[in-house]
């Protein structure tokens, strides 16, 4: 395993038997802690560690103090990969509850839907997933008995899940049905060229030379007769296998994973959850298309070059 992936304080030496062992190392141990070969025991050793290193200087009796030790204790063990997403969530949710001065665990806080609010309709996805990961971290202080295992994260309850699945469920919807806007705009604009191709030379009206205007009404028949007809089966695979790659490229991991998810049933639901608000391609708030992602990747690789 590389060094980079690891917790700070955790080794990884190879024995002669070619099994890799880990221990552990911090500035209160006088030599290193053998940890064994099982990286998860490994990495749960060194969470008690950090969380009671932790807990000795600040009790987890707050909010943001809570954020603090899921960010100190657990963050480093998971996927590098994830790391940066989580922090951002952490960042977010620490700064809504010092806005509503850092409430006692035991004390009342907003709602989730006061929190949807505070991040705007911009933020609806990354919010929702803000929500989920507050109550996955209660649930995991529980688990380590950093709080009171008998009261309830005041976030969960029934009408949060609808919600914050019912915001999930809209985004990637308006997110997906950009996707299906483009390839209707396309199929409408290429039959309207063929057909001026292929009329009568002196019966050829000048307005239709002019470009395409498809009206809402149109637009909205179109992507109907598209859901019902071409997303169906192995159109519906990969039309979202296209979608996921284009959402990575436009540097959107979040609305990847969810499209990801999604089956040809439920492709439809979200669609059509998507059509009802009928969000114009001009008028969304999502940056898609673009793969700003995959450009910025390229600016990064020529920054580098040209200092070398």
């Amino acid at each position: 395993m590389a060094k980079q992936y690891l917790p700070p304080g955790i080794r990884v030496r190879q024995k002669a038997s070619g099994v890799a062992y880990f221990y552990l190392k911090t500035d209160s141990l006088e030599k290193e802690l053998a940890l064994g070969p099982d990286r998860d025991a490994a990495f749960a050793v060194w969470r008690l560690h950090a969380l009671s290193r932790f807990v000795s200087t600040k009790p987890v009796a707050r909010i943001c103090a809570l954020l603090e030790a899921f960010k100190l204790a657990e963050v480093p063990t998971r996927d590098r990969r994830q790391q940066p997403a989580l922090e951002k969530q952490l960042a977010a949710l620490e700064e809504f509850f010092v806005r509503y001065g850092n409430p006692e665990l035991s004390a009342d806080w907003p709602t989730a839907e006061e929190y949807l609010r505070a991040r705007g309709a911009r933020c609806e996805l990354r919010g929702c997933a803000e929500i989920r990961l507050m109550i996955h971290i209660w649930g995991w202080a529980q688990k380590l008995r950093l709080i009171d295992g008998q009261r309830t994260c005041l976030w969960t309850s029934a009408s949060t899940n609808v919600r914050v699945r019912l915001g999930i469920d809209r985004e990637i919807g308006e997110a997906l049905l950009y996707f299906v806007n483009q390839e209707c705009t396309s199929s409408a604009s290429e039959t309207a060229r063929k057909e001026r191709s292929h009329a009568p030379t002196s019966r050829r009206n000048p307005a239709s030379t002019r470009s395409i205007s498809i009206s809402p009404g149109d637009h909205k028949m179109e992507i109907h007769r598209r859901l019902v007809q071409s997303l169906s089966g192995e159109a519906a695979t990969v039309f979202l296998r296209d979608a996921v790659t284009q959402l990575r490229a436009d540097g959107r991991p979040d609305l990847a994973r969810e499209a990801q998810r999604l089956s040809a049933c439920e492709l439809h639901a979200v669609l059509l959850l998507a059509l009802a608000g009928c969000v114009e391609t001009n008028e969304s708030k999502l940056l898609l298309g673009t793969s700003r992602s995959t450009r910025l990747k390229e600016f990064r690789a020529i920054s580098v070059a040209r200092k070398r």
